[in-house]
């Protein structure tokens, strides 16, 4: 099918479970990069009842036009595990973003059967997407999927991370509004217990007598455990602690840019994205040492292990300075042309 444009169809289950989240952000910037590639005819199948429905033009489950799409396609591309009873000859293709739920089994961050339902879909495919190579090599070592037909597509930060990091004025505003002007570190999103921020919490607190930094904290979970409180009181470091439930993203690129680095403390990870946003912000990530963490910002990053506070620690207390040539090196890295590119070249080896 090199001269023909290959038919797509893309099942956007994540809008269903968690429009807003991280996979179903990666499944949107995809479609928008493969439509506007132009090398693929690309639909969206999204479930009735998303809370969040993507923003752009989709297709229900049900329906003549559901029914027509997948009669017509290609491929078949499952974002979210889900392997359809009938593929009508198109070849099937699934998203592989980590593997937790298998080698981390104590924390099961989607519980249930999550792994066997990830495991049944991988061996129903006839190729993979994977968001790192690190992903790709797990895959590979646990399932025996052959590499060549598995293609890395990492995530990038969206345009508003793009854009030339915010002017000073705008930087010391951000933080005379968060946190009365003090420097601090930053932490993104979900708070669970893979996530490890009971260590960056931890260390800031063991820092606390070392330094003015303050602690900011956007989205995630809804509140602090009560034990996290109660280690933040215990240090006096009340009102050195600041939530942010949810912001948008142009507030989220201020965030980053104004603070001193951009901190994840994570036992594994699928990809990072915060972390590709960070330094596309011109902020130091500070990081747990983990491959996944390695490939994405090489020697653009500080590193801890994930379980040393006392390391952490002494991180939050020094000297936090980007890495010069950082931001550029990340935004020439990770682009939503280059992960429709990697989609594409792999669509075509199947439908071929």
């Amino acid at each position: 099918m090199e001269n023909e444009r290959i038919r797509v169809l893309v099942d956007g289950y994540p809008f269903l479970k968690n429009g807003r989240g991280g996979v179903a952000r990666y499944v949107l910037e995809t479609v928008r990069a493969l439509r506007a590639a132009g090398g693929a005819s690309v639909s969206l199948q999204v479930p009735r009842g998303a809370a969040f429905p993507p923003p752009i033009p989709h297709v229900g489950e049900n329906g003549v036009v559901a029914f027509l799409a997948r009669r017509r396609a290609d491929i078949f591309h499952s974002a979210w595990y889900r392997v359809p009873p009938r593929l009508h000859g198109a070849a099937f293709v699934a998203t592989v973003y980590d593997w937790i739920d298998a080698e981390l089994p104590l924390y099961k961050p989607n519980g249930g059967d999550f792994a066997g339902r990830q495991a049944r879909a991988v061996a129903a495919a006839a190729g993979l997407v994977c968001i790192s190579e690190d992903v790709a090599r797990r895959t590979a070592a646990r399932t025996g999927f052959p590499r060549e037909r598995i293609a890395v597509a990492p995530s990038a930060p969206a345009a508003v991370f793009r854009a030339e990091p915010p002017a000073e004025a705008e930087r010391a505003a951000f933080r005379a509004r968060t946190t009365g002007g003090a420097p601090y570190v930053l932490h993104v999103g979900s708070r669970g217990l893979y996530k490890n921020f009971a260590t960056v919490l931890r260390g800031f607190l063991a820092a606390s007598a070392r330094t003015d930094r303050h602690l900011v904290l956007v989205g995630g979970e809804r509140s602090l455990t009560d034990d996290e409180v109660f280690r933040i009181a215990r240090a006096g470091c009340l009102e050195r602690v600041h939530f942010l439930r949810r912001v948008p993203d142009g507030e989220l690129r201020l965030a980053y840019a104004a603070a001193d680095a951009y901190a994840s403390a994570s036992h594994m990870e699928g990809f990072g994205l915060p972390v590709v946003e960070a330094m596309a912000c011109g902020t130091l990530p500070v990081l747990s040492d983990i491959p996944v963490y390695r490939e994405v910002a090489g020697t653009a990053a500080r590193y801890a292990p994930p379980a040393d506070v006392g390391a952490w620690a002494d991180l939050f207390a020094g000297p936090l300075e980007p890495v010069p040539g950082a931001r550029e090196s990340a935004l020439s890295r990770y682009s939503w042309e280059k992960a429709a590119a990697a989609h594409l070249a792999l669509y075509r080896s199947l439908a071929g």
